[in-house]
């Protein structure tokens, strides 16, 4: 696995905040550090269940552009100052709060662009990994994701008050691209952190999305455009 891991602090002083470590920030709640590296392993994790579109709002809702149903966290997790207890996986890299969004993945082919860079309306109380257009359903348009090789899982995993919940990409591949898959995990932390850590991937497509996350349009940060 790739040793690339970004960490983002838990604000203790919401308003004194504000100066941030990524190349991109506005009123920004979080600060982010680089921090250790341990992949923690997906392998017994729960795969997955997409809503097939019925949850999502927006558009795209194809089956390689969904969400979940709402999951629970085990624990709660404080983002931004409000407590949340649950969460939904979308399948382009990102998991959401109380937003049920899911859009299109793919805003031109050639060169490979995203519709959604952060700031975006549509995009707030999310999280992001890296955004990109995967295709992990099994009747994706033009790719597929056997489960045996590549999946997205999830679990709740650890004790109070160090519970974590763990969502991992593992070999999902690109919308319409031959060879083009990618690796990484977010991490939630009870203690109201959270954790970007990134495996091996292939950028085939030479796309170059975001990671970082969005409370509002005004309160963001994107920590790195392209995969580390």
């Amino acid at each position: 696995m790739r040793s690339a891991v970004i960490r983002f602090l838990a604000p203790v002083l919401l308003a004194w905040i504000a100066v941030v470590t990524g190349p991109d920030a506005a009123a920004a709640t979080y600060s982010s550090v680089s921090s250790g590296y341990s992949w923690i392993d997906p392998s017994s994790h729960t795969n997955v269940t997409w809503s097939n579109g019925a949850e999502c709002t927006g558009g795209g809702q194809r089956t390689d552009d969904d969400i979940t149903s709402l999951l629970n966290l085990g624990f709660t997790f404080t983002f931004g100052g409000t407590a949340y207890t649950q969460v939904r996986i979308q399948t382009n890299g990102r998991i959401q709060f109380a937003n049920q969004f899911c859009g299109y993945g793919t805003q031109t082919d050639s060169p490979r662009t995203y519709p959604y860079p952060l700031p975006n309306a549509n995009l707030v109380r999310t999280i992001r990994a890296y955004d990109s257009d995967l295709d992990p359903s099994e009747t994706g348009t033009r790719t597929t994701c056997p489960a045996a090789s590549c999946y997205v899982r999830y679990a709740s995993i650890g004790s109070a008050p160090n519970r974590r919940f763990v969502v991992s990409w593992v070999n999902v591949p690109e919308w319409g691209i031959a060879g083009s898959s990618f690796t990484f995990q977010i991490v939630l932390h009870e203690n109201g952190e959270f954790v970007f850590q990134y495996g091996s991937s292939t950028n085939a497509s030479g796309g170059s999305g975001d990671s970082g996350w969005e409370l509002t349009t005004s309160d963001y940060q994107v920590a790195r455009v392209g995969l580390p």
